[in-house]
């Protein structure tokens, strides 16, 4: 218990001195602040500026008006800049105490409600949340958000805590007033409370909590409600085809927060795109890799220009599509057509390796080394359905990228094609020379192979960290510069 506590502090100051980093004060005259004491403040100008004015003086460079002019201007721009008063912020730790405090009284609350929820009658039971979701957001609304960034905070804070309180009444409603026997029927209830309480709190203007909370809430809506007449996976279409929606509205750089519009968005096609394959499990999953590849091209491709911080956001959400659809599509696929399967990830290692060297593609370095990772792992693929022309294909292969390697600029290949070697030779002896005797051969033949591999990338070090340096300063280099 202490532990947790101690966890829960740290995690909260953290995101406190974030959020203060993040966000400007708004500081007030010191007029307009009551009980504010008298804020002593120099106007001298830095004195490294002093002293090249006086050496410039010296060397005839100026005249003794002149340097007073910059003098006088440097004074008026210090006198211009706002006065700040100590002790106009909040504390970082005080505040991190505040938000603790409140969300183990909430939590208290709440353990103490579910513990006698089942004495209550059905008029308690919706009668509480819905007046802790009152009083939080009229206890927000007259937060005064215009002194400092705390105040924005904490506002935020206590809506937040107020559209939780409206769905959990929007569950409850739906629970005891409209008899709802299915899940995903709460769930409506709470995507169309949360999308009005928190459009409300919204109105368009700068409250990204509140922007996001009412986004989410009209992707659960829509999902929930398709669901209600359709399949899984056509809920899943349609939050696909909203998160769409989303993106390209936020393209067209709106006055509240775009960057929001994006991160809903990118949320919502990766998980729309995930509900796809509770219907259609091989296409889904296929639809998902397709999704996550669109959402990383705008970091990856380099004619297309996004506005930031998008290209990171839908990037960052893409990463994660992808790595959670291409094992579970290989192990779907692979177990059906290992070949086919095998290949079609060697051809798309070749094809991004192509894309780096032309230039087309950002981020060489780690996209080449995802190209080298997919040309040896295609030919592993192919052994779901064929061992022999998998570890075949899987030794012509590294041989290929060895050979390639010598080129100017394609060091990396033949990194990638010494490790082949070391998967695949093994592999082959094992699979052509079955028996007993083969163990003295695969330990003597596996060893001659890490000889081999050590000798070879000690003949490339030297050529493989100036093409990584290359590429990491410069961009891909293109093969044969």
């Amino acid at each position: 218990m202490i532990l947790g506590v101690v966890i829960l502090f740290a995690i909260v100051v953290a995101a406190v001195v974030v959020l203060r980093r993040r966000t400007p004060e708004r500081p007030l005259p010191a007029t307009q602040r009551s009980g504010a004491p008298p804020q002593q403040r120099t106007t001298d100008i830095p004195q490294y500026l002093e002293a090249l004015l006086t050496r410039w003086g010296s060397a005839g460079l100026m005249s003794a008006e002149q340097a007073e002019s910059i003098r006088s201007y440097e004074r008026s721009a210090i006198e211009a800049e706002p006065v700040r008063v100590e002790g106009s912020r909040v504390h970082t730790i005080a505040e991190a105490i505040g938000y603790i405090g409140g969300m183990l009284g909430l939590g208290g609350i709440i353990s103490l409600l579910a513990e006698f929820w089942s004495d209550f009658d059905d008029a308690a039971r919706l009668g509480i949340p819905l007046t802790a979701a009152v009083v939080f957001c009229v206890a927000g609304s007259v937060v005064p958000e215009h002194r400092n960034s705390a105040m924005v905070r904490l506002k935020t804070f206590v809506w937040l805590l107020g559209t939780a309180a409206s769905a959990v009444t929007a569950w409850v409603f739906t629970d005891i007033i409209l008899e709802a026997e299915e899940l995903r029927q709460h769930w409506l209830g709470v995507g169309i409370v949360t999308a009005i309480v928190s459009g409300v709190l919204w109105a368009g203007r700068n409250r990204p909590v509140q922007q996001f909370t009412a986004l989410a809430g009209v992707t659960v809506a829509l999902g929930t409600g398709v669901g209600e007449f359709a399949s899984v996976g056509m809920s899943g279409l349609a939050i696909w085809v909203g998160a769409v929606g989303l993106l390209a509205f936020s393209l067209r750089r709106t006055k509240t927060h775009d960057d929001v519009f994006v991160l809903a968005g990118s949320i919502a096609a990766v998980v729309g795109a995930y509900l796809t394959t509770a219907t259609w499990m091989g296409p889904g999953l296929i639809f998902v890799i397709v999704t996550g590849m669109v959402m990383t091209s705008p970091a990856v491709v380099t004619r297309l220009q996004v506005p930031s911080p998008h290209p990171l956001i839908m990037g960052v959400a893409g990463v994660l599509a992808l790595a959670q659809a291409t094992p579970a599509s290989l192990a779907h696929f692979a177990n059906r057509a290992g070949v086919v399967t095998g290949l079609v990830v060697w051809i798309s290692g070749i094809l991004i390796s192509g894309l780096v060297g032309l230039g087309i593609l950002r981020l060489g370095l780690v996209l080449r080394i995802v190209s080298g990772a997919l040309m040896i792992g295609g030919p592993a693929v192919t052994t779901a359905q064929s061992v022999g022309f998998g570890v075949v294909f899987g030794l012509v292969t590294a041989v290929a990228l060895i050979v390639i390697g010598s080129r100017p600029g394609s060091a990396w290949m033949s990194a990638f094609g010494l490790v082949g070697l070391l998967v695949f030779i093994p592999w082959t002896i094992g699979h052509y020379f079955p028996g007993q005797g083969r163990a003295p051969v695969l330990i003597i033949v596996s060893g001659l192979v890490l000889v081999a591999v050590a000798v070879g990338l000690m003949r490339i070090s030297g050529r493989l960290r100036g093409e990584l340096t290359s590429t990491t300063e410069h961009g891909p280099a293109t093969s044969g510069s």
